[in-house]
């Protein structure tokens, strides 16, 4: 069963973070089984539902056949990397986010300049950046709350 972490916004939570065996031929996999064990390395990594693998690889503190202890230090150091992962993943949405809502911000303050000219199309314009702004705002709260919440991680 993989991990997910509430608080960062959705792209969060598309993201499940797991223990992988790494098995002989150099793939992963979360799954045990007698077949399964008798091809592991005994060294175990974080990976994520995304694709996503970590680079450092893990003895099990439990012998090379089985997956380290449910909720013991060594699958909490392992799944630590797989926090990082996802740290990383929602400050660069986070990132494009913002520069979204300035390129937003830009393209209204433009609509206003051009219709500033245009007395007719005043009303018009500045209902319309009414609500670009409100809904701007709106996501701007988003973005600080997952903000304040990456701060709270230590990140």
């Amino acid at each position: 069963m993989g991990v997910t972490v509430h608080g960062l916004g959705e792209v969060a939570l598309e993201h499940e973070g797991y223990v992988a065996a790494i098995l002989l031929d150099g793939s992963r996999t979360s799954t045990w089984a007698r077949e399964v064990a008798a091809v592991m390395t005994g060294k175990f990594c974080a990976a994520c539902s995304c694709g996503w693998a970590g680079t450092r690889e893990w003895d099990s503190d439990r012998g090379t056949e089985q997956y380290p202890a449910e909720g013991g230090k060594r699958e909490e150091a392992i799944l630590g990397e797989w926090e990082h992962h996802i740290t990383d993943v929602v400050t660069e949405v986070e990132r494009q986010e913002a520069t979204a809502i300035i390129r937003c911000l830009r393209a209204e303050a433009a609509a206003l300049e051009a219709a500033a000219t245009d007395p007719a199309a005043m009303p018009a314009a500045l209902a319309k950046a009414r609500d670009a702004v409100t809904e701007l705002a709106d996501r701007l709260s988003d973005s600080a709350a997952v903000a304040q919440a990456l701060g709270e991680r230590g990140r």
